[in-house]
């Protein structure tokens, strides 16, 4: 559980911390609430309100059934509370949820990696696309010979 509450501040409760309080006999009540399309879980104890939080994100846990919050409850071992529909608007639409992550982009390394996995599927594919690269026979038998000279020599052979 988290620390008693200042002025205005909310006590929360992961799951893992609800099933704890709940064993431990320290929850009055619970009450879930219906707010725009979703339910929320509100805990009444003896330090006052809190609410059920995501472990991960530290938002409320919100459930788009009463159903699934009942079921969650009673796995916990809370089987009786309140229901409260007065905020509850099935029709309201959704929201985009705040992340607070980074939306997804690929990586530079993923970019990289996916041009190396191209070229190694087809190495010869980009000197046949490469548009500075338009030689004619001749001119490849020239540079094919130039290059076996340039061999040769570093072999320490003459060419015949």
């Amino acid at each position: 559980m988290s620390s008693l509450p200042s002025h205005g501040a909310v006590v929360t409760f992961t799951l893992q911390q609800l099933r704890a309080a709940t064993q431990a006999g320290g929850i009055l009540g619970v009450s879930i609430k219906g707010q725009g399309n979703h339910f929320f879980v509100q805990v009444s104890t003896r330090a006052g309100q809190a609410v059920l939080i995501t472990a991960r994100s530290k938002d409320p846990r919100s459930f788009k059934s009463p159903l699934q919050a009942m079921v969650l409850l009673k796995q916990i071992g809370i089987v009786t509370g309140q229901f409260d529909l007065s905020q509850y608007s099935p029709d309201q639409r959704e929201t985009p949820v705040r992340s607070r992550r980074r939306p997804a982009t690929p990586s530079k390394l993923g970019l990289r990696w996916n041009r190396i996995a191209e070229r190694i599927s087809s190495p010869e594919q980009p000197s046949l696309d490469d548009p500075f690269l338009n030689i004619n026979e001749e001119q490849a038998r020239r540079l094919m010979a130039r290059q076996e000279t340039q061999q040769l020599s570093l072999l320490g052979s003459k060419p015949n």
